[in-house]
């Protein structure tokens, strides 16, 4: 397995935690179109050639979070520069003007990347579930769209919001030992990928930084769902049952808050039909 040629990707854990390697090296069979709402992130950042934002033109200022999310989930790959985003694919991202929006506003951003073909939305954000909000929700799933949401930073546990939807895929975060992240939410989330000390563009003098969050968590499930998009004929709420099913069950169980029962946690994995179910992750040497 040849590794990719990006000077950081000694430092990036997650994609061999997850086995996405492996994956990177069967053709596939087209190149996804992945998107995003989120802040405007920096498009003329080398690694985000494939990025462009809805509308005309790039808003302005670009923000750390809108380029950090981009480049988890499409960094260029074997450029010689900086890491390798997990998804081989196109990204659109519906500009937020605030990073806390409006429920009318996430509504709005989901039909618009709907309407520009998107295969899988990136929703980082919780968004109480509102009429407006389950409307665009249902029509990107009528559209075979498979939207992967945050499942939320803080300590409540439940909430109506957009990634309880049952066709929404809600994401929670964990560590690099496969632990529950002390700042995921818990209750009803569909499945658990890495969300803390992960290495992300920014928009800082630095050019990359160690950031975590559910957001984080998100994007990676969304890049892995990207991959197996490519590689499959799975598009929706098929895509969304295969990544549920083929997700890895931990051998340690998430303590969900006012004393409800203990559930699994399931970490997302890369599986496609030309490679057979791997064994559980397990944390990867420093």
């Amino acid at each position: 397995m040849t590794e990719p040629d990006d000077p950081l990707f000694y430092a990036q854990y997650v994609p061999q935690l997850l086995g996405v390697p492996a994956v990177w090296e069967i053709e596939p069979d087209r190149t996804p179109n992945l998107g995003l709402v989120d802040t405007p992130a920096l498009t003329t950042h080398p690694e985000l050639d494939s990025v462009r934002h809805l509308g005309d033109g790039d808003p302005t200022p670009p923000t750390d979070h809108g380029t950090e999310l981009a480049g988890l989930m499409v960094a260029e790959r074997d450029n010689q520069d900086g890491i390798a985003g997990l998804c081989d694919g196109s990204l659109a991202i519906s500009p937020l003007e605030s990073p806390t929006p409006e429920a009318t506003q996430l509504a709005d951003a989901i039909r618009g990347l709907t309407a520009d073909g998107c295969d899988v939305i990136c929703l980082p954000y919780r968004g109480p579930r509102t009429t407006a909000l389950t409307a665009a929700i249902e029509a990107a799933t009528e559209d075979d769209c498979l939207i992967v949401a945050a499942a939320g930073n803080g300590p409540t546990t439940f909430a109506d919001h957009a990634g309880a939807h049952e066709d929404v895929l809600c994401v929670g975060a964990v560590t690099r030992s496969l632990s529950p992240a002390p700042f995921s939410k818990l209750g009803g989330v569909d499945v658990f990928a890495p969300g803390v000390d992960v290495l992300a563009p920014t928009t800082g003098a630095n050019d990359y930084e160690m950031v975590s969050g559910t957001s984080h968590a998100s994007a990676i499930v969304a890049g892995i769902a990207g991959i197996v998009a490519s590689r499959t004929r799975l598009t929706g709420t098929r895509l969304k049952r295969h990544l549920e099913t083929t997700a890895a069950e931990l051998p340690v169980r998430r303590q969900l808050q006012r004393g409800h029962t203990p559930e699994p946690l399931n970490v997302v994995q890369p599986i496609v039909e030309d490679i057979p179910a791997r064994a559980r992750p397990t944390e990867q040497p420093r």
